[in-house]
């Protein structure tokens, strides 16, 4: 039986497929039998039946005579009687819980005066053996009684259900079905639990241990283990007797299961040595991070060991509990920066002496800064705004009570507020202007320009520009400029979302957004007004006119140039062009005026594409004419594809677009699926990625003793970022050689060695790079497209390694270069002539190389950053 289950009456009208003839009819004048008074009897009890667990068997139905019991039919004859308006409902006697019959089974029959019990379709409603469960059936004895309904107009009569409860020639009985134990349908030996698959159950020399034992089935009681016969394949590695294994000696053997009703079932079986100690290793972990707890079995040669087996522990060295950190799935979590101590005690031996190892909760934050200038109203509070180097997510959860927090007051004055379990926020207390210092941890952010402002107590709306009408279908993008009173108030104070912003309709229309932008709907005057959301009466309106908007003439034709100011390719009248996987390309649209005339207005290009491989972006410039558009492709647009960009001539009562077809070609760099599975490759250009922690994944510095720093820095502005570049910052240390240092990359090592095992393929690799540490002297920078392998055959040295490089000298201008070198693959006898020399060894074939960047750095740099490296294919 299923326990827990929601308690049911199964009626007698929802069931009528199977309880046949109990819809109710009513009083029938043709009898008039008298009153049974069964209403009031006990509930007759038909004992208890067993259920059957074979379709066939001869005993599968079972029939009650409701009638039984009933001596007296109030002067009617028995096949006058009727049974009507039958109530089952079922019960586990054992909880109590009333059990859920299926509207569809069909275990129940009633025909006329009989009803029958399907013991076997039972079977399958009652699952547990020994569980029995209770069926009450109530009904109507109908002998042609009458008793009155609310309405006895019509015929059949339909009663109500309080009604019909006050029939007294309802009866109730009862009988109990038992579901009675049945053999398992199947059995199966079952590893130990925690272990590996070919470990099988854990044994131990001298110990005894029962083999785990799987049945499945309904209604089934385990079989015993005495009831199998035991064997060993190897007694010398352990015995077994009714299923208890006893190691002998380390090694694997098998046991197997016999029993006359089941297959053979066999398990392997591993006898370790016992344990005599364990041991843990230390544990550094940053804040907010989490290091897997490693514990260490005495001898090796005894069962590994399962954290679940042990009962684990934080404290600080003197039996207190700390809060350093946390135990979580079997990993400890750092929590705040210090010193405890992990205790491990083994609960399968508890005689053992208990483990323990430092841990060490590292703070990973390298420096911080503050948001400025930092705004805070007058007599109200403000939070400071933090971002933590190395990564400003590095640590989540920290908060400004963190920080320690100072006030230098000036012409106006400040205070901090701190409050236990809250952050701490500023109070601006006179106006004027302070300076905030803080501190984290040791660490000093730069001071920061405090500025208390006076609330907004007015404003006043300005136009710079005109409103024209929008094209229908476009909005517009014109915003009003917001002149606040006093002068200087917190940023948000002005914000377009701070405002209610509304239109009131004169001669012409328009509407407005939640941030202030204005679409101009019909020719003419328009007031726009904006009230404050939080400054209770400052509110100010303006009135615009909504003109026509000025119309591009003269037009002679579109061209379309590249970054050095070349025409693209043209066929047909539509331009062409290529570009690589995981790369970009500026290239600029360019209205061409008839001879002697100008367009009457200022020109600009909109970009639009419908290729989902493709991002548009429009560079900066005050010239629309000569506004270079980027194009970048990402990993998901393939060699060979065809992508259409169309330019829109803004303002032009003409259609005349001009296309781009760009063609997309290889980059090595760039590998889709196979390379981002180190880290997330949105955004990024092929060669520049992060990982899920938001941090620079697969390049690293060849030495940290050379205190260098290797970062992902956001692209910015106009220059050639996809995303993020890298940015390198060496350090005070930096001695090697011949001043020199590298960073490795090795995020697509199949694909460089692709150009370099092909000596009949040329290649052509670019990348873009800048320094920007102010040094006026030029810095050389080196780069390598590099294969390498380690040859230690019986451990004997060496490696081979040869590269192509390219060497440069880079102005310190801050400005991003781009360099651009072709190159062509290396035969065996090549490689391994550039492979000489006392370090190196030779190579007997190209196939298990490593291929990767590096990035060589004159020593007396600082800060360098590199972009978008692309290798792609040069065609014959």
């Amino acid at each position: 039986m299923k326990n827990n289950l929601l308690k049911t009456n199964i009626l007698c009208s929802i069931v009528a497929a199977s309880l046949m003839g109990c819809v109710e009819d009513g009083y029938d004048p043709q009898r008039d039998g008298s009153q049974l008074n069964l209403a009031s009897q006990d509930t007759f009890d038909f004992g208890k039946v067993d259920d059957v667990k074979n379709e066939n068997d001869a005993n599968r139905y079972h029939q009650i005579n409701l009638l039984e019991g009933i001596s007296d039919f109030g002067g009617v004859e028995q096949d006058s009687i009727n049974i009507k308006n039958m109530q089952v409902s079922a019960t586990d006697i054992q909880s109590g819980e009333q059990v859920i019959i299926p509207n569809s089974d069909r275990s129940i029959r009633l025909n006329g005066q009989t009803l029958t019990l399907d013991l076997y379709g039972l079977d399958g409603l009652i699952n547990g053996a020994g569980l029995v469960t209770r069926l009450t059936f109530e009904y109507w004895v109908d002998n042609g009684f009458k008793f009155d309904c609310a309405d006895m107009k019509g015929h059949p009569v339909r009663c109500t259900d309080e009604e019909i409860a006050a029939n007294p020639n309802l009866r109730t009985i009862q009988i109990e079905v038992a579901s009675t134990a049945d053999q398992p349908e199947t059995v199966a030996l079952e590893s130990t639990p925690g272990t590996a698959n070919s470990v099988g159950h854990e044994a131990v020399i001298g110990e005894q241990s029962n083999v785990l034992m799987r049945f499945s089935g309904d209604d089934y009681v385990p079989l015993d283990a005495n009831e199998f016969t035991w064997t060993s394949s190897d007694e010398s590695i352990f015995t077994v007797n009714e299923g208890v294994i006893t190691g002998v000696t380390t090694g694997t053997a098998t046991v197997t299961a016999s029993h006359p009703d089941y297959e053979d079932q066999t398990l392997d079986v591993t006898v370790y040595d016992p344990l005599e100690s364990f041991s843990l290793n230390m544990i550094e972990v940053d804040m907010e991070k989490a290091v897997a707890i490693e514990l260490t079995q005495e001898p090796l040669t005894a069962a590994p060991l399962r954290l679940d087996d042990f009962t684990l522990e934080i404290h600080d060295g003197s039996e207190q509990s700390s809060a350093l950190a946390t135990i979580e799935n079997g990993q400890v979590e750092g929590i705040a920066q210090g010193s405890a101590v992990l205790r491990a005690t083994s609960n399968k031996y508890p005689t053992l002496a208990a483990a323990e190892a430092a841990i060490e909760v590292v703070n990973p934050v390298t420096g911080f800064s503050i948001e400025t200038p930092l705004y805070v109203e007058l007599n109200s509070t403000v939070q400071p705004m933090f971002v933590l180097e190395p990564q400003a997510n590095i640590l989540t959860k920290l908060t400004t009570a963190d920080f320690n927090w100072s006030i230098t007051n000036g012409s106006g004055s400040a205070s901090v507020v701190e409050t236990d379990g809250e952050p701490t926020v500023i109070m601006g207390d006179t106006l004027g202007s302070a300076t905030l210092s803080s501190t984290y941890n040791g660490l000093t952010a730069d001071d920061v320009e405090l500025i208390i402002a006076g609330p907004l107590t007015d404003i006043q709306l300005q136009s710079s520009n005109e409103l024209y009408l929008a094209p229908e279908g476009t909005t517009g993008n014109l915003q009003l400029t917001i002149l606040p009173t006093p002068s200087v108030v917190i940023p948000q104070a002005i914000a377009y979302n701070a405002f209610k912003w509304s239109v009131t309709a004169g001669t012409g229309n328009a509407t407005v957004d939640e941030n202030g932008f204005i679409t101009g709907t019909e020719l003419g005057t328009v007031t726009i007004t904006a009230t404050a959301k939080n400054y209770p009466g400052v509110s100010d309106s303006v009135e615009l006119t909504v003109e026509e908007p000025p119309v591009v003439k003269n037009l002679a034709k579109i061209e379309v140039k590249n970054s050095d100011g070349n025409l693209l390719t043209e066929q047909a009248g539509q331009y062409q062009t290529t570009v690589a996987r995981c790369n970009f390309i500026d290239i600029t649209p360019v209205a061409i005026a008839e001879p002697g005339k100008d367009f009457g207005t200022a020109i600009d290009f909109t970009s639009n594409t419908d290729s989902t491989a493709v991002e548009l972006h429009r560079l900066d410039s005050d010239d629309g004419n000569n506004r270079a558009h980027r194009i970048v492709l990402n990993e998901s647009a393939q060699v060979g594809d065809q992508i259409t960009v169309s330019f829109d001539l803004q303002n032009y009562e003409g259609t005349e677009d001009q296309f781009v077809t760009l063609e997309v070609t290889e980059n090595l760099m760039c590998s889709g699926s196979d390379y981002a599975q180190a880290g997330n490759n949105t955004e990024n250009n092929g060669a520049v990625f992060l990982d899920g922690n938001g941090e620079l994944a697969n390049w690293s510095v060849w030495n940290p003793k050379f205190d260098t720093k290797i970062s992902a820095v956001e692209s910015t502005g106009n220059g050639p970022g996809l995303g993020y570049s890298i940015k390198l910052e060496t350090g005070t240390n930096v001695n090697f050689g011949n001043n020199q240092l590298y960073s490795p990359l090795r995020p697509a090592g199949f694909g460089i060695m692709e150009s370099l095992k092909d000596p009949n393929q040329s290649w052509k690799v670019s990348y873009w790079i800048r320094v920007t540490d102010g040094n006026p002297l030029p810095v050389d920078v080196s780069m390598r497209i590099d294969m390498k392998t380690d040859l230690r055959p019986n451990g004997t040295c060496c490696r081979v390694q040869a590269y192509q490089q390219f060497d440069h000298q880079v102005e310190s201008t801050g400005e991003w270069i781009k360099f651009e070198h072709t190159y062509t693959g290396l035969t065996l006898e090549a490689l391994n002539e550039l492979a000489t020399g006392a370090e190196y060894a030779t190579a007997d074939d190209l196939d298990n190389f490593d291929g990767r960047w590096d990035l060589y750095v004159g020593a007396d740099l600082r800060v360098l950053e590199i972009d978008n490296i692309v290798i792609e294919r040069i065609d014959d």
